[in-house]
């Protein structure tokens, strides 16, 4: 529209006279000039749209490629919802549903959580953790996002122990925890040791004292933010509604699924399963909005592109067929 509309406020204003007068391009030179800046203006703007797709191909590349903290290739979930059932119930099935999906064929390692990785933080996982006998400010401790795990669990997602034990059935209903190296920072800014972390007290909200068994390496929320402060607790009384089963097998996808669904539907019937899908699709969905940005950008800038190299050519092909009297009558003096 704004290329159009240059010429046509300019054609306007000129003596018609004149125009019909315009025989070559020396003569039209002022109506070339425009033409040209108004290609030079298109490619320059095409230019920037394919430097805004490299940077941002560059991003994308960078938040793909760092470190997760787990293993995602080769671990699967299912999301478990098992709101029918009571708490002796549920407790009961969430304890058994690991070892089903271990008598599976392929399977290595298997495990509950209410809070997977690569899925942001729910608020109500965010509590405020303090250490005995340290003085904070009226915001109290850190926070740390905390979810409820069974056994095995940190082994199937690949969550590599930097101190310490995983959690056993020994722990259930006691006050044990594995928290991730983030926390470690959080917790003892002057002396993040994950080693030296075991063993020691944390509070959870200044109340019920937890004992930290473990460290593991930082499973991140988000890819687009620092990795966060998390702890992986054994669900006490009150065992969880839903959360998903995180199983790690040598079997493609395709092959496993039928069987786990079988084997969580034998132990609970009335349980329903749903977003049965290989962790690599979670990282995956972890940066679908930048790689849709990335698309989004790519297509424009490609079409940008090929409209400003289409306007190149049409500029020298026309000015090339306006100048063709004059470079005949040049070719006809001796001219090259």
């Amino acid at each position: 529209f704004l290329t159009g509309l240059v010429p046509a406020l300019r054609l306007g204003r000129l003596d018609p006279q004149t125009a019909l007068r315009y025989a070559t391009a020396s003569s039209g030179f002022e109506s070339t000039r425009s033409r040209q800046a108004l290609i030079a203006l298109q490619a320059a703007l095409s230019t920037l749209l394919v430097t805004a797709v490299g940077l941002l191909g560059l991003s994308l590349y960078n938040l793909v490629s760092q470190p997760i903290g787990f293993v995602a290739r080769g671990a699967a979930q299912a999301e478990v919802s098992l709101i029918n059932y009571s708490n002796d119930q549920r407790s009961a099935i969430l304890r058994q549903l690991p070892e089903a999906a271990l008598a599976l064929p392929g399977v290595s390692h298997a495990g509950f959580t209410t809070q997977l990785p690569l899925t942001g933080e729910r608020e109500r996982g965010m509590d405020r953790f303090t250490v005995p006998g340290k003085v904070y400010t009226d915001s109290g401790g850190p926070q740390m996002t905390t979810g409820a795990i069974s056994p095995g669990y940190l082994g199937a997602l690949g969550v590599l122990l930097l101190a310490g034990r995983d959690l056993r059935e020994s722990d259930h209903n006691q006050n044990a925890i594995v928290i991730s190296a983030a926390a470690v920072r959080a917790l003892w800014p002057e002396d993040a040791d994950a080693r030296a972390a075991v063993g020691r007290v944390i509070a959870d909200g200044g109340v019920t004292q937890l004992d930290i068994v473990g460290v593991a390496a930082d499973a991140r929320t988000r890819l687009t933010e620092p990795a966060r402060p998390v702890g992986y607790r054994y669900w006490g009384t009150t065992p969880p509604f839903s959360g998903s089963l995180v199983v790690r097998s040598s079997l493609p996808l395709g092959s496993l699924a039928g069987p786990l669904r079988q084997a969580i539907g034998k132990l609970a019937p009335a349980a329903a399963i749903s977003n049965l899908q290989a962790l690599d699709q979670l990282q995956a969905n972890a940066v679908a909005p930048q790689r849709y940005q990335l698309t989004l950008l790519l297509l424009f800038a490609g079409l940008a592109l090929f409209l400003a190299a289409l306007g190149v050519y049409a500029l020298v092909a026309h000015t090339v067929a306006r100048r063709s009297k004059e470079l005949a009558i040049r070719i006809s003096l001796g001219a090259d």
